[in-house]
């Protein structure tokens, strides 16, 4: 290899079985995604065989779970401001129900 591109110094070809065994999805969901571009691409190695470059499998792993990290922090943020408004429009709700009554 080159010295133009380190990552693929310690990269590897994955084949399909390997890749659905590390994402823990089915071969068509591998497929629709990428043709939605939600998966890295596969790379033919000749006649009808085809691989994945271990990075690239483990870089969509690791981009997985930065999304549902942040997805979550998000909706902590959501429930706050919500649990924040409900209180508040309890309050001002009470404060003035209490004061046609008194």
């Amino acid at each position: 290899m080159s010295k133009g591109y380190p990552g693929l110094m310690r990269s590897r070809f994955m084949r399909l079985l390997e890749v659905v065994r590390l994402t823990g999805v089915s071969r068509s969901t591998i497929y629709r995604w990428m043709a939605e571009g939600d998966f890295p691409k596969q790379i033919p190695l000749g006649g009808n065989a085809v691989a994945w470059l271990e990075r690239g499998i483990y870089d969509w792993i690791q981009k997985r779970l930065i999304k549902r990290i942040t997805l979550r922090i998000h909706l902590q943020e959501l429930s706050r401001c919500w649990r924040t408004f409900v209180v508040g429009w309890r309050e001002d709700f009470h404060v003035k129900y209490l004061k046609l009554y008194i």
